[in-house]
């Protein structure tokens, strides 16, 4: 009997402890969270080999994949009245490298708090370089189309007239034509010496 009280007796203890621990460790390890992120998010002198440039102390690789489009066929768009044709080329790859220079750390007043605050002036320095092209050559001579242009005149060219001359209707409208003749006059109405804002 004795041996089942102390069975009872420790599995309550246990029981209260674990209790405990379950509604404690939540809060603990917010709080330790929350500060080691603030830690990790501040810009410090001590952690400023971790962010004061890219690739970095880790090696961070930011790369951009680059594709062109050559029109094979333009003389033909342009006086035969083609659909363009296109050949892709790349990708072409640029690897990104950032730097901050003339790093100077100094302190700034916070009017909310009314204290000052620990702040970092720097010169950043951002730029891509080459690095590789899986498919083609960078230096192939390439044709680029103007795809509003060669939409016009593809239209001019193989739509009927009537709905040529409703696209244009429309744009004068509602595509801003009109509009933009309005501001012109008020631009030369403000720019001429009788104009007055009072």
């Amino acid at each position: 009997m004795q041996k089942l009280r102390c069975w009872g007796c420790c599995l309550v203890i246990a029981g209260v402890i674990l209790i405990v621990t379950a509604c404690f460790t939540p809060k603990v390890m917010d709080k330790v969270i929350t500060s080691q992120a603030q830690k990790s998010a501040q810009l410090t002198e001590a952690n400023e080999p971790i962010w004061d440039g890219i690739p970095g102390k880790y090696d961070i690789e930011i790369a951009w994949n680059h594709y062109l489009y050559n029109c094979t066929n333009f003389e033909d768009v342009v006086f035969k009245d083609a659909a363009p044709e296109f050949m892709e080329f790349g990708p072409y790859i640029y690897r990104e490298y950032d730097t901050y220079d003339n790093l100077t750390w100094d302190s700034v007043h916070n009017w909310k708090k009314g204290d000052d605050e620990k702040a970092v002036n720097a010169s950043f320095n951002q730029f891509t370089k080459f690095q590789s092209d899986e498919v083609g050559n960078i230096d192939d001579k390439m044709y680029f189309t103007n795809q509003a242009a060669f939409g016009v005149w593809y239209q001019l060219n193989s739509a009927p007239k009537w709905r040529t001359y409703i696209t244009l209707l429309y744009s004068i409208v509602l595509d801003g034509l009109g509009r933009q003749v309005a501001d012109t006059g008020v631009f030369e109405a403000m720019s001429t010496s009788e104009f007055k804002t009072w």
